[in-house]
């Protein structure tokens, strides 16, 4: 179990806090494990089920299968009580990320919308703080990656996270998650808003955002150009790298979209393409990549 704990802390923490500079997965999450039967069997089916994916790794289905029967029985138990529901929304989301990691969709998409439920029922939002906050935006990860992969709208409407969004902001975090609030307002778009005034005015946020960078949350290229005029992008912060590739997949969505189909727009879209397979091939550390190993998994 302690191993399973070190093991979620180094690693699965981590990518869950990739848009989180306060650490939450990684500190309140795991001392509140100490003293939360629940918590403790949800990190530790999360962290056996990714100890899964690596080589040899089949020893520890097992492990993770018991962890998670345990977690759900007490989840259960949890939302039967007259208790109040400390730790359940934390629950759901580390069952969830577990499920997509097993390639349980169906388990998965029944917690995604009892995740969707507790933050609803407790009023949970982007000006929420603590775990609160770390973990709506998890949830908002989760359903954008959902709503892209199945092509429809988010069942949260942008309109309805409450943001708050500061000018001159410069803290990674908070930049990051306001880039979320954009996808999320790019996906709306596409599959369901599709009036031209909230397009113009998408476009024109997403470049306001985007001017407001500094050089390094943009990334730097270095060393020779590789094959087929690729080339590598440094990031000082590694998070930014996952910023980034939500901000290319953004455009990505609305220049792809049928209804604005343009040939000016293909060169944009070759663009954001290879700045996406630039950021792909660089040396960073894995974290950014967490909710594109995570898409792929749904897609599967």
């Amino acid at each position: 179990m302690v191993y399973l704990l070190n093991e979620y802390r180094r690693g699965l923490a981590t990518w869950m806090d990739v848009f989180d500079l306060s650490d939450t997965y990684q500190r309140e999450v795991a001392r509140r494990a100490l003293t939360s039967e629940l918590l403790l069997r949800c990190i530790c089916a999360f962290a056996a089920q990714q100890l899964c994916l690596r080589a040899s790794g089949e020893i520890w289905a097992s492990v993770a299968t018991n962890y998670y029967s345990q977690s759900l029985h007490l989840l259960i138990q949890q939302l039967n009580s007259t208790e109040p529901l400390r730790d359940t929304l934390t629950a759901v989301i580390l069952l969830g990320s577990y499920e997509v990691l097993a390639a349980q969709g169906q388990e998965h998409h029944r917690h995604y919308e009892g995740a969707m439920k507790l933050i609803q029922i407790q009023g949970i939002s982007a000006r929420s703080v603590g775990l609160d906050r770390a973990n709506f935006w998890i949830w908002v990860r989760h359903e954008l990656t959902i709503a892209i992969t199945n092509k429809m709208p988010l069942q949260l409407k942008p309109s309805d996270w409450n943001v708050n969004w500061q000018e001159r902001e410069t803290e990674e975090d908070l930049l990051s998650n306001q880039l979320l609030w954009l996808v999320g307002r790019a996906v709306d778009w596409v599959y369901k808003d599709r009036t031209p005034l909230e397009y113009r005015k998408l476009l024109t946020d997403t470049e306001s955002w985007y001017t407001g960078l500094s050089q390094h949350f943009r990334g730097v290229k270095y060393g020779e150009l590789v094959e087929d005029g690729l080339s590598r992008v440094y990031f000082v912060v590694s998070q930014t790298a996952a910023a980034m590739l939500w901000y290319h997949l953004l455009h990505l969505l609305l220049y792809t979209e049928p209804v604005l189909q343009d040939v000016a727009y293909t060169a944009k879209i070759q663009e954001h393409a290879t700045e996406i397979i630039n950021i792909s091939i660089s040396d960073i550390p894995d974290q950014p990549y967490f909710k594109s190993s995570m898409t792929q998994k749904s897609n599967n």
